[in-house]
């Protein structure tokens, strides 16, 4: 019973029904916020993390739930998210605000 949203460009959100599954999902405007998992960092994840911010999500970047080209790409992806666009955190971390 998953939704699958096929993504043409890096910015999931960008020409996708992503934007009107997530308002409807569960409920007129019911989601908030945005999790950030996958490959690559730099380019995939940081572009759907800063398109969700731009429709008023609330961005949570799972840092170590992403994968970039290098070591020195992830922390460069890491620092704009937790300045500009959202919360950066550990799997741990989430899972703990989760509970």
């Amino acid at each position: 019973e998953d939704t699958i949203i096929e993504k043409y460009r890096y910015d999931a959100f960008h020409n996708t029904l992503m934007e009107p599954t997530l308002k409807n999902i569960r409920g007129l405007n019911q989601i908030d916020t945005v999790i950030i998992t996958g490959t690559l960092t730099e380019v995939c994840c940081e572009s759907t993390a800063r398109g969700a911010y731009m429709r008023d999500y609330k961005v949570a970047f799972v840092s170590d739930a992403t994968g970039g080209l290098s070591n020195e790409a992830q922390k460069a992806t890491e620092s704009v998210i937790g300045i500009f666009f959202g919360r950066v955190l550990t799997t741990n971390q989430f899972i703990e605000e989760m509970l």
